[in-house]
C-alpha cells in the first residue's frame, strides 16, 4: 500500500531518521502513530526509553506501567487514589485504559508486573512518604519502581 504523507518539516522527519538510523518510512509510520496513540489516550505520551518508545502519563513521573503496577498492589483504582491523591483520577484511568488497549506493548517494556507479596509494605511505606510530601514522595515512588524494574522485580 503506498500511502502520501505530507510534512510541515520533511528535515526535522529527515534528522529524526538519521539520528536514530532507521529508514524515512519507519521514522514516519512510527511518528503517525504515535500521534494517533496520543490522541486517543490523551495525557499519555510516549517518550525514548532503552527497549523503544515508553507510554508515560504526562505530568505524575510515572509511566503507564507504574500505574497498573500500583493498581494491582493496592487492589483498585479507589486505593490507589486514596493513598496518592495527587494523581489525576482521569490520568489514572487513561493509563489503565491505554494499557488494555496495547497490552503486549507494556508487557515488553515490563515483562513482569511487581508480583504484590514483593512490594507490600514497601508501597505502603512510600504511600505515607507521600501523604506527607506529595512531591517527594513521588519522586521516591518513581524512583524505586524504577529500581525494582531493573532488578528484575526482586524488591526488598
Amino acid at each position: 500500500m503506498v500511502t502520501l504523507c505530507f510534512v510541515n518539516d520533511p528535515l526535522t522527519v529527515l534528522r529524526e531518521a538519521r539520528r536514530t538510523r532507521r529508514p524515512l518510512g519507519r521514522v514516519i509510520n512510527e511518528l503517525i502513530d504515535h500521534a494517533l496513540r496520543m490522541r486517543r489516550f490523551p495525557g499519555i505520551v510516549l517518550v525514548e526509553g532503552p527497549v523503544g518508545p515508553v507510554a508515560h502519563v504526562a505530568g505524575t513521573g510515572l509511566d503507564v506501567w507504574e500505574i497498573v503496577a500500583l493498581v494491582r498492589a493496592y487492589g483498585s483504582v479507589d486505593r490507589v487514589l486514596e493513598a496518592f491523591p495527587h494523581l489525576p483520577a482521569p490520568a489514572v484511568h487513561t493509563a489503565l485504559a491505554y494499557a488494555e488497549e496495547y497490552r503486549e506493548e507494556i508487557i515488553l517494556v515490563h515483562p513482569r508486573t511487581i508480583p504484590d507479596e514483593d512490594l507490600g509494605g514497601q508501597i505502603e511505606a512510600l504511600g505515607r512518604l507521600l501523604a506527607s510530601t506529595p512531591e517527594d514522595g513521588l519522586k521516591s515512588l518513581t524512583i524505586f519502581l524504577s529500581v525494582a524494574s531493573r532488578a528484575g522485580n526482586r524488591v526488598g
